[in-house]
């Protein structure tokens, strides 16, 4: 019969329920991950057991700790059964997404985004190069000014992922977000806007930088962490990164890296700012590096933001 899909991700968000849903509503069945926490031996071993088309993780937080748990278990697992590896809810950077294929050969890597507001938004598939993630997009997405119209395509314009069709009536009893996050343009369309901020280039696809609310302002330029951190992750030391602002006197806020490091030895802020200088600009580089045994996700699979800016500000504490 058909093979069934492999969810990881808590059925409470919906990355777990729609790739839960998708293969139940077209015959093909599902396996669950039932653990209270995500489990990488576990997952490889129900791989192994199950036989599933399709499996679903959620952005780095999950995929490079099951890289690591495959590649360490040395054949142990038998993933040959596995023609997708799907993500979305959280970045999959290009670095993990090459290890990921380099396990599971002839599959593809599909990177799909969107938000609980918008459903799937577009869709990038294959490793995705060195920069930001390009996606496709639906005829429906657009990226929107703050007077609603579209951004010029082509032009770096930053502006807001927006969508409109089939979106939500709201949140429950909340008219003030609600009026937020769904407005109404001119001409009477309303669109779902939940946050991220995008750029529409000229070839028709959306480059996508996050969510406004992690922006990280220095000396008034603005950086994306999602962008350094996928640059970061290229390091070959550097096993798994998350990059925050916090306070600084002199720039507002600083760009900080919170690292885990792949062998003994950890590059300091000199050797990353080195490796990143020809793809990235200056100010968008880390002025200090904190090194952490192991980062924190939250349970849906994201970057714990509030942990990496405790791991700053009391990095003997966290990495105890």
């Amino acid at each position: 019969g058909p093979q069934p899909w492999l969810v990881t991700s808590p059925l409470m968000h919906g990355n777990g329920q729609w790739n839960s849903l998708t293969p139940l509503l077209t015959g093909r069945g599902v396996v669950l991950c039932t653990g209270h926490r995500f489990d990488p031996v576990a997952v490889a071993q129900l791989v192994t057991e199950e036989r599933p088309q399709v499996l679903v993780l959620v952005g780095d937080g999950m995929s490079v700790p099951f890289v690591d748990a495959v590649e360490a278990a040395r054949g142990r697992f038998d993933l040959t059964s596995i023609a997708v590896i799907a993500s979305g809810g959280a970045v999959l950077s290009p670095s993990v997404k090459r290890r990921l294929l380099a396990l599971m050969p002839g599959s593809l890597v599909v990177d799909g985004f969107g938000a609980s507001e918008t459903g799937t938004s577009g869709t990038l598939v294959g490793d995705g190069g060195d920069g930001s993630p390009r996606f496709s997009v639906r005829s429906d997405t657009a990226v929107l000014d703050d007077d609603l119209r579209p951004v010029p395509p082509g032009r770096g314009v930053v502006g807001r992922l927006a969508r409109r069709g089939r979106i939500p009536l709201g949140y429950w009893n909340d008219p003030e977000k609600t009026a937020r996050t769904f407005p109404v343009d001119a001409e009477g369309t309303r669109w779902a806007i939940p946050g991220d901020l995008a750029v529409h280039e000229a070839d028709g696809s959306i480059r996508l930088l996050g969510r406004g609310s992690t922006c990280i302002n220095t000396g008034g330029e603005k950086v994306h962490p999602e962008e350094v951190e996928a640059a970061l992750k290229g390091h070959p030391r550097v096993r798994d990164a998350f990059v925050v602002g916090v306070p600084d006197e002199r720039f507002g806020e600083r760009v900080v890296a919170v690292i885990a490091v792949r062998g003994d030895e950890a590059p300091d802020v000199d050797d990353v700012r080195a490796f990143l200088r020809p793809v990235l600009a200056g100010y968008k580089a880390p002025r200090q590096v904190v090194v952490v045994p192991s980062l924190q996700y939250t349970p849906q699979g994201k970057p714990d933001l509030r942990w990496a800016k405790d791991a700053v500000a009391a990095p003997a504490v966290v990495a105890s």
